[in-house]
C-alpha cells in the first residue's frame, strides 16, 4: 500500500506500471529469475542483490540472524543441509550470495552494470572467507580440524 501511494504522489507513471512495480517490489525475491521477467524487476532484483553484496553484508546477515553462528568449525561455510531458508552459518550466505556474480544460476545478477558491480563484490566476499581460512589454517584448525577438540 505504501509504494503504491509513495508512486501514486511522486510519479507519472501509469495505473498498470504502477501495479506492475508494485507487484515487483511485493514479490521481487521469492522466486528464482525466469526468462519471462519483465526489465522492471530484473532491475529490482538485481539492485537488492547488489546491495545485499555490499561491505555491509556481514552485519545485515548478522542482524537477521542473530542466533546464527559465524562459521562451522570443522567446515568453514560448506555445511550440508544449509540453505537460504536454513543458513546453518552466516558464512554459507555469504558464499551463497557471492554465487549471485556467477555466470549461471536460478539467482544470478542478469544486467550488465550489475553483472559487472557483483564479479567486484562477490571477490571480496570470497576474499573474506579465504581469509578466515588462512587465519584458521595458521592455528592449526584447518582443513582438518583437531579430532581432539571435537
Amino acid at each position: 500500500a505504501l509504494t503504491g501511494e509513495l508512486l501514486r504522489r511522486h510519479t507519472t507513471f501509469s495505473e498498470s506500471d504502477r501495479a506492475a512495480i508494485v507487484k515487483a517490489v511485493l514479490n521481487h525475491g521469492s522466486k528464482p529469475n525466469s526468462k519471462d521477467d519483465p526489465l522492471h524487476l530484473i532491475g529490482l532484483v538485481d539492485a537488492d542483490r547488489l546491495e545485499n553484496m555490499g561491505a555491509t553484508i556481514f552485519g545485515r546477515y548478522a542482524q537477521h540472524h542473530p542466533n546464527v553462528p559465524i562459521l562451522d568449525p570443522v567446515r568453514i561455510h560448506k555445511v550440508p543441509g544449509a540453505s537460504w531458508r536454513d543458513i546453518k552459518v552466516l558464512l554459507w550466505e555469504l558464499d551463497y550470495t557471492a554465487g549471485w556474480a556467477d555466470e549461471t544460476g536460478p539467482y544470478i545478477l542478469r544486467l550488465p552494470a550489475a553483472r559487472a558491480l557483483g564479479k567486484k563484490r562477490a571477490a571480496k566476499i570470497r576474499r573474506l572467507i579465504d581469509d578466515i581460512k588462512k587465519e584458521r589454517e595458521e592455528l592449526g584448525l584447518w582443513p582438518d580440524y583437531p579430532k581432539f577438540l571435537l
